[in-house]
């Protein structure tokens, strides 16, 4: 998903350029939607029985590490009550802090990944999967410490919040990898495995002496196994196609992505994750409080009912990634190959039905949030009482935010599969700037009642922004593909 751009006036592209972005759009797509197109297929010719087990490898690939932390905090909160805030602070900050700190990169890891994908080149995803890991673990040292200490761990101890870290860390390029080589099945399996280790370790050492420090290290040994047995599985399955691949005739070419497009990436990508997170920072900041025998600000009013309601957003995110994204590859596909092969009658015609199916595709994205909004109403009082929430009305309008915000979210991988970054890079600055303002406004003038608010209201205009943008490429898509090359 990147270019290097042309002057939009004043030149015009080369044949071979032409070919390069043709090829490019149609790789990358096949590449990045091809997760929703083996899922899709495996509904299609199992029924019933493959649509339980596409599910799982969605849920699992879309929001593995997310949901056994949720399912995590909710068992030590039962086990541990009076160290559970202390568990709890440390895995919010493990998260909050991967997340914002090396989004970025995982945009641009996922982007040279899938092109050395594309063309077979299966030497260079072996050393980038290796460099990548080595670059997060060493990256993740610092961090690490620094939750480690402000969580409360001195000396030696400092080693289970840094593996944690690192485990955390590098578990979301395990899983972005598991997802680009298509081996889903290993995934769940994998998760499987982490669950149960930890599991048989928690009965070994006996829930009664279970504090925040065992509670850490039986969470990290859990997300240690899932990963070394997604490693394993990765370093099969690269060397097994390395050797495959030197048996086959057809061979396929193309270029390195562009520095700038990369930067690009990781800018998008850190924004992304700043939308997301910025009005819990500021709540930590200006509303929280530090938790006990922790130097670790949190405001767990808001943060616990966030890590609960945004559980709702994975069934659309499964939606998007099956059917939503695979429609919108479909059609750019055809939108390309018609400009590749027929007149530019038949490429605005192959233009106006990506338009009309997407839009269609859409349509069931929102239906599918509109019910989780309505199962959110529903369930409210008893998942508030059952996870010692806040309170309903606290949930609820986080349960809207975050499906507001996953929606939102959608409309910046259709401008990535566009390419136009210019655009994606817009609207997150606008929504970041927006979301500041909101966010310490509504504090201001209403007071911390409004919590949630901004978040709605952020996520709410990020997506007609980004809508915006995406209505505009389509309408000028003929423009955008001839003026840009892609690299």
């Amino acid at each position: 998903m990147g270019t290097g751009e042309t002057a939009r006036a004043g030149r015009g592209v080369q044949p071979l350029h032409h070919f390069l972005l043709l090829r490019r759009v149609v790789s990358e797509g096949s590449t990045m939607a091809g997760i929703g197109f083996v899922l899709e297929r495996v509904i299609d010719r199992r029924g019933l029985r493959g649509l339980v087990g596409a599910a799982a490898a969605g849920v699992l690939i879309v929001a593995g590490p997310w949901l056994i932390s949720t399912v995590a905090l909710f068992l030590v909160g039962r086990l541990v009550v009076e160290e559970a805030p202390r568990f709890f602070a440390v895995i919010v900050y493990c998260y909050a802090t991967t997340l914002l700190l090396f989004s970025g990169y995982h945009y641009r890891f996922t982007r040279i990944l899938a092109d050395a994908l594309y063309i077979r080149d299966y030497e260079t995803v072996r050393r980038t999967y290796r460099r990548t890991l080595v670059v997060t673990a060493v990256w993740g040292v610092a961090p690490g410490l620094a939750v480690g200490y402000l969580g409360g761990w001195r000396g030696v101890g400092l080693v289970v919040p840094v593996l944690l870290y690192t485990v955390i860390n590098t578990g979301w390029i395990h899983t972005l990898f598991a997802s680009l080589l298509q081996r889903f099945s290993a995934v769940t399996w994998s998760y499987g495995a982490g669950a149960l280790a930890a599991a048989v370790a928690t009965l070994i050492i006996g829930v009664g002496r279970i504090n925040a420090d065992t509670a850490v290290l039986l969470f990290t040994l859990g997300m240690l196994v899932t990963g070394v047995m997604l490693a394993i599985m990765i370093r099969a399955t690269v060397s097994h196609r390395i050797h495959a691949v030197k048996r086959l005739v057809v061979t396929r070419h193309g270029s390195a992505p562009t520095v700038i497009t990369l930067r690009r990436l990781v800018a998008i990508g850190a924004g992304i994750a700043v939308i997301l997170w910025m009005d819990k920072v500021l709540y930590w900041v200006l509303l929280g409080s530090f938790q006990e025998n922790t130097m670790l600000l949190l405001y767990p009013r808001y943060d616990q009912t966030v890590f609960v309601a945004q559980l709702l957003v994975i069934p659309p995110m499964v939606v998007f990634m099956v059917r939503v994204e695979t429609a919108y590859f479909r059609g750019l596909r055809g939108v390309l190959g018609a400009l590749r092969r027929d007149t530019l009658g038949a490429f605005e015609r192959s233009r106006r039905q990506l338009v009309q199916n997407y839009n269609s595709a859409l349509q069931g994205q929102l239906v599918s949030q509109l019910m989780m909004i309505v199962v959110l109403v529903a369930t409210a009082p008893e998942v508030v009482r059952i996870m010692r929430l806040e309170s309903v009305h606290l949930f609820v309008v986080t349960g809207i935010a975050a499906q507001v915000y996953f929606f939102f979210y959608t409309q910046m991988v259709n401008l990535l599969y566009l390419a136009d970054y210019r655009a994606a890079i817009g609207v997150i600055a606008f929504t970041i700037a927006l979301g500041l303002v909101v966010t310490v406004g509504t504090l201001l003038l209403v007071g911390p009642v409004s919590v949630g608010y901004a978040f709605l209201i952020t996520s709410l205009a990020g997506t007609f922004a980004a809508r915006y943008a995406e209505r505009r490429a389509l309408a000028d898509f003929d423009w955008l593909v001839l003026t840009r090359m892609y690299a």
